[in-house]
């Protein structure tokens, strides 16, 4: 039954109790191992770090997409979509997280301030394998009485009816209280990993991972890239470790003794607003290093503290390539402090959490000693990647997963171009045609290809598009675009896209606005906009073969899409249009 209608007079009076501390020396080791063993993931990395697309199996059928969405009770549930509705916009969540790294549970609190468009009865936002223990709604200090919380675990979703309706355009509240187990499965949401220290003792540390739909495992919330909202975070502790988030602590206060242990709660800034999946935190006893930008910006790095010595590279590497890229964009760099932490277990190479980038830890340690040239040059371009992406992702954000190539083919091109600032002489771009270009050639010569912006809904179908067509043509389109515009034309469009769309969503067609715009200012000779150039790049898969015959005086031209296997022409209706003439 719905707990809308407990009478509390505020959801800041509901105290979060600390998890209780169950022991488990009694217990058989098969905790332990379950946790040490190999994880089970359904996302494949590839040699360079980006995500490759899943099996045709996991794709979403028609018939699952069509299919009438029916909870486990078999009654049918009242919203009909895999997206959320659009009249529904969050503002402001303020969370707090306690997760207890001797139980491997975590409990929490989420109140969620949301604007309403429309008049409705309703509201869908996203929720998994979380436990909603209770949920209150207020309009202002008045508390609204809820009919219904039906849950469709199947995709992921929580529909809240009211009583009452929702007033269109006006600022509502939603409480909700919840536990859940820490992931020791695979490494998605809110998930437990573990190191060994050299003196062969195990320890634990709780991490998030949330891109693309997995920040809904770790607090309900609206799971959507278009939905940025700002983010209060309060994390419970002990004494011996520590808690990171997106923002720097401001406040750490005492929060009373559960079995003789000191408990404590660290309260971190409001973030600035920004998509779920770009939520972080961490609770860990790793130790820090730091350096500081020429705008004096932390830049910290997090590890544990046998590893911390081998960190050095990585945190003065990170400080130089910042400096470029607040230089490149023409915009600082908008968070107070940029952290990198090395995290044992960790299924992508590295993931870009706005002001808490996360890497897998051999990615964040280089000994001169041991060290090759190759994965000193790899570990320095995978953090130019998500550097650039706090410009290029975080500070603006695709609408929907279709156009993830902004985030990714921005952030690989751009990776190139911040290595090659700070260390010429390892020529960058040539790099990046023999290893972007070329690879992309390679994959969209197959008939099983796929356009660069590509239609997806379901989770997995989401997954399937992190992929070197995503990553390595989107960066080599617009290194092409570059060479047409020139460096200068190119540069000017990016710092007007970041300045007009801060802290906001776009769509492909957004940027190129901004490069069509610069383009005609700098007077460059065209007949075509940008965007008419460009679609035939981002939304057709493949690439042209043109041929040219000449017999005597006459000259034919004729082009086709480039296959690998030519007589695998199902695809060829998706040949890209290569407007040409011949005087």
């Amino acid at each position: 039954m719905p707990k809308g209608s407990s009478g509390k007079d505020s959801s800041e009076n509901i105290q979060l109790e600390p998890l209780s501390r169950t022991s488990r020396q009694n217990e058989s080791a098969d905790t332990t191992e379950d946790v040490k063993a190999p994880l089970r993931h359904t996302r494949k990395t590839c040699d360079l770090g980006c995500v490759c697309p899943e099996e045709e199996s996991n794709k979403t059928t028609d018939d699952e997409k069509n299919a009438v969405p029916r909870m486990e009770n078999g009654e049918v549930f009242p919203w009909d979509n895999i997206r959320l509705p659009s009249f529904a916009h969050p503002t402001r969540y303020n969370i707090t997280m306690h997760p207890n790294l001797t139980t491997l549970e975590f409990r929490g609190r989420v109140t969620i301030e949301f604007y309403v468009d429309e008049e409705t009865k309703f509201i869908v936002f996203h929720s998994k394998n979380l436990t909603i223990k209770e949920q209150i709604v207020k309009d202002g200090q008045e508390e609204m009485k809820i009919a219904k919380l039906l849950q469709y675990p199947k995709r992921e979703q929580l529909y809240l009816e009211l009583e009452d309706k929702f007033q269109k355009r006006n600022n509502y509240t939603l409480f909700l209280s919840f536990n859940s187990t820490l992931n020791s499965t695979d490494f998605k949401g809110f998930y437990v990993s573990s190191y060994i220290t050299p003196e062969k003792e195990q320890r634990y540390l709780a991490t998030t991972y949330f891109v693309p739909t997995y920040a809904r495992m770790a607090f309900p919330c609206f799971d959507e890239p278009q939905f940025k909202a700002k983010f209060k975070i309060s994390i419970y502790r002990d004494r011996f470790h520590i808690s990171l988030c997106n923002m720097p602590v401001i406040n750490t206060e005492e929060a009373g003794f559960y079995l003789g242990t000191n408990l404590l709660r660290d309260d971190f800034q409001e973030s600035v607003e920004m998509s779920t999946y770009l939520v972080a935190f961490v609770v860990c006893d790793f130790e820090r290093a730091f350096e500081l930008t020429k705008r004096n910006t932390s830049v910290s790095v997090y590890a544990a503290a046998h590893m911390l010595p081998q960190t050095k590279y990585a945190m003065i590497t990170a400080a130089r390539i910042m400096d470029y890229f607040e230089s490149f964009f023409g915009i600082p760099y908008p968070l107070p402090k940029q952290d990198l932490i090395a995290i044992p277990d960790f299924v992508p190479v590295a993931m870009e959490n706005w002001g808490l980038i996360m890497f897998r830890e051999s990615f964040l340690m280089y000994d001169p000693q041991e060290t090759s040239t190759e994965i000193k040059e790899y570990m320095t371009v995978l953090m130019a990647h998500e550097l650039a992406h706090q410009w290029f992702g975080n500070l603006v954000t695709m609408k929907w997963w279709n156009d993830i190539w902004l985030n990714e083919g921005a952030a690989t091109f751009l990776e190139y171009k911040g290595v090659n600032h700070i260390l010429p002489e390892w020529g960058m771009m040539d790099l990046l045609i023999l290893y972007k270009t070329q690879r992309a050639l390679e994959l969209d010569a197959l008939a099983n290809s796929h356009p660069i912006s590509v239609p997806v809904e379901n989770p997995i179908d989401i997954e399937s598009i992190f992929d070197a067509v995503s990553y390595y043509k989107g960066a080599s389109i617009l290194y092409m675009l570059e060479g047409v515009l020139c460096e200068s034309v190119f540069k000017r469009g990016l710092n007007d896209y970041l300045t007009l769309h801060a802290y906001g969503n776009t769509e492909t067609n957004d940027l190129w606005a901004v490069f069509t715009k610069h383009m005609k200012n700098a007077s460059v000779s065209t007949e075509l906009d940008i965007k008419t150039i460009m679609n035939t790049w981002t939304q057709q898969m493949g690439f042209p073969l043109v041929n040219i015959i000449r017999d005597g005086d006459t000259i034919t031209a004729t082009q086709k899409r480039f296959l690998t296997s030519p007589r695998d022409d199902r695809t060829n209706i998706s040949q890209p249009k290569s407007p040409f003439n011949y005087k």
